[in-house]
């Protein structure tokens, strides 16, 4: 694909409150969470009797005596174990370390996330002013090739120093082009730790590309950026 910059990419706070919603390892870890919280409960409820309610309605009894089979029935059971070797404390003390070391875990999942989210969003704009600072770069070193030539071709100046001033021009090309592909490794690892990769290609839709060519060239001319 192009390389390309894109000039209405989102705050760094937007991409800080995806993070929360999208990035699959803190929904893994809530769902945990979840988990655990429930555990708890449920080794919690080993202390609470266990309560049962029975019930029997005979419609219809031929020649049969009340008082030896009653109509109605109705029962409650109760059980309730008091003392279990302390399983249960055991139980309910190892279900909230689980969810305290995962929520723990969460948190500084997410503090890691964000302070990543810093680091890429400002690599991206550290490579967009990196662009910005090579354009005028760009104009003053093909301005210099174009004296060097000339000087050249007046006997003011030396092969050697057209060449040195063609090699300057390419290494800004190439550096050009390097801020460019830093902005996009650095915004897909962005869209990649937020949750939402598949949008990278909204943006290099959205975004502004340059091209380059570095043709191959004779001696005396110069490699161009196509405008």
């Amino acid at each position: 694909s192009p390389l390309f910059m894109n000039d209405d990419l989102p705050n760094e706070l937007y991409f800080k409150n995806l993070i929360g919603g999208n990035n699959y390892m803190l929904n893994k870890l809530r769902l945990q969470e979840s988990m655990a919280d429930n555990q708890l409960k449920i080794s919690k409820s080993a202390y609470v009797p266990n309560i049962a309610l029975f019930g029997k309605q005979t419609l219809y009894a031929d020649n049969l005596p009340r008082n030896l089979m009653p109509r109605t029935m109705v029962g409650v059971g109760f059980t309730w174990n008091i003392f279990d070797g302390l399983n249960r404390e055991a139980n309910v003390r190892q279900a909230r370390l689980t969810k305290q070391t995962l929520t723990l875990g969460r948190e500084k999942a997410r503090n890691e996330l964000s302070v990543l989210v810093d680091k890429l969003y400002s690599e991206i704009q550290n490579a967009r002013d990196n662009v910005a600072a090579l354009n005028t770069t760009i104009e003053m070193s093909r301005e210099l090739v174009r004296i060097r030539k000339k000087s050249f071709q007046e006997g003011m100046a030396t092969s050697t120093e057209v060449i040195d001033a063609e090699t300057m021009l390419s290494k800004i090309q190439i550096a050009f082009l390097m801020a460019y592909y830093q902005y996009d490794v650095s915004l897909a690892s962005l869209l990649a730790t937020c949750g939402v990769p598949e949008t990278f290609w909204q943006y290099s839709r959205a975004g502004k590309t340059e091209d380059f060519i570095f043709p191959t060239y004779e001696s005396g001319d110069s490699p161009i950026i196509k405008e």
